[in-house]
C-alpha cells in the first residue's frame, strides 16, 4: 500500500509537470509587412466618379482601348483584358490601365430585376501600398483610397 501511494504521488507529480510544460507559451514573432509605395498618392481620399463615364465603361468590349475621366482627378487608360458573364445578372469586367503602371481594375456589374446596373470595382496593384475600392452610396459612386494592408495579405 505503501508503494502505491508513492506511485500514484510520482504520477501525479509527472502529469503536473507535463501540464505546465505544455502551457508555456512559445514567443510569438510578429511579422512586419513592408511598407510599400503608393501608387494613388495624387488622388483624394475620396473621389466621387461620373457615372456616365462608369457606364460607358462597364459597356466596353474585349481587348477594347479605354480612356475615360471618372473624375477631375482620376482618368484611365488602359485595355479590358477581360469580359466575363458569369450569370444573366453578374459580369465581372477586368482592365490593364497603362497610366498607372499596368494596375488592374476589377469591375462587377449586378443587373437588378428592374434592368438597373450596381457596380462594385477596385483598382489595385500587387507593389502598391494602396487601392482604389468603387462604393455606391445614395445612387453616386465614389472611389475610395484603402490601405492594402487592410483588405489583402501579404
Amino acid at each position: 500500500m505503501k508503494n502505491l501511494c508513492a506511485a500514484g504521488g510520482l504520477l501525479v507529480c509527472l502529469l503536473s509537470t507535463t501540464i505546465v510544460s505544455a502551457q508555456h507559451a512559445e514567443p510569438q514573432f510578429r511579422q512586419v509587412a513592408p511598407s510599400r509605395p503608393e501608387l494613388f498618392a495624387r488622388v483624394s481620399a475620396k473621389t466621387e466618379c461620373n457615372v456616365k463615364e462608369l457606364h460607358r465603361l462597364c459597356n466596353a468590349r474585349m481587348a477594347d482601348a479605354v480612356t475615360i475621366q471618372l473624375s477631375g482627378d482620376i482618368s484611365l487608360n488602359g485595355e479590358v483584358t477581360d469580359r466575363v458573364q458569369q450569370t444573366d445578372s453578374v459580369t465581372t469586367l477586368n482592365l490593364r490601365l497603362a497610366n498607372y503602371d499596368g494596375a488592374l481594375l476589377n469591375l462587377t456589374l449586378l443587373t437588378q430585376p428592374d434592368n438597373t446596373y450596381r457596380i462594385s470595382g477596385r483598382i489595385i496593384h500587387p507593389q502598391s501600398g494602396d487601392i482604389l475600392l468603387l462604393k455606391q452610396e445614395n445612387n453616386r459612386y465614389f472611389l475610395v483610397k484603402e490601405s492594402r494592408k487592410f483588405l489583402m495579405t501579404e
